[in-house]
């Protein structure tokens, strides 16, 4: 079936703007906003400068763009868990697992350390990466900590500070570690373990005994 004009058309646009999305995160993530140009990511990309204009406002307005879509990105695979009809240790460590290969991964470090490194000159991106990525973690962990204090499996403890604080435990100094470049992302086996020892830990602190 062929695409009416407006259609293929709109298709072109969405794949040209998300071209320009994909070359410009790299180029960000490896050199920062100040050092890449509207020129270097057309050169690449290709189209435009026009085009750069046209769907995001500028430079800046392309930056803002990136935080946003790559940390829904890395907090969509944690929002699509479900852990509703798991016990609180099969919940904890597949939650745990899922959270960590998030947290851990080289793009979701590098978009931290670029969102700190960025932030004074854009303070909104802090916002910005801390709703469509760690809230959203919070939120999903909470909600399941809620529903077990209502079966009276948890102690009554304020849900989402309780998230936090398990996934505070999780990342240990092992993710300060990964932002100051001290250590190479932790294998699978490593990160099994890290979530096994520490849901045994905080299970310890909220079952209701």
């Amino acid at each position: 079936m062929r695409l009416s004009p407006i259609a293929a058309s709109k298709s072109y646009s969405e794949a040209k703007r998300d071209k320009i999305l994909a070359v410009a995160s790299e180029l960000f993530l490896e050199l920062g906003y100040n050092r890449v140009s509207v020129n270097a990511i057309v050169r690449k990309a290709g189209g435009t400068k026009t085009n750069i204009y046209t769907y995001f406002g500028g430079k800046e307005g392309l930056f803002r763009a990136i935080i946003e879509s790559l940390s829904k990105e890395i907090s969509q695979s944690l929002v699509q868990i479900d852990i509703t009809n798991l016990s609180p240790q099969e919940a904890l460590n597949a939650f745990g697992r899922k959270y960590l290969s998030v947290v851990f991964s080289k793009q979701a470090v590098e978009l931290h350390r670029l969102t700190i490194a960025e932030s004074r000159q854009f303070p909104e991106l802090g916002r910005i990466w801390y709703q469509a990525g760690p809230e959203d973690g919070y939120q999903e962990l909470g909600k399941y900590i809620f529903q077990q204090q209502q079966l009276g499996r948890f102690k009554n403890y304020e849900p989402r500070l309780a998230a936090t604080q398990f996934l505070g435990m999780l990342e240990s100094d092992i993710y300060l570690q990964l932002m100051l470049g001290l250590r190479e992302t932790p294998s699978d086996k490593e990160i099994d373990t890290l979530v096994s020892e520490t849901v045994k830990a905080f299970l310890l602190l909220i079952n209701e005994d």
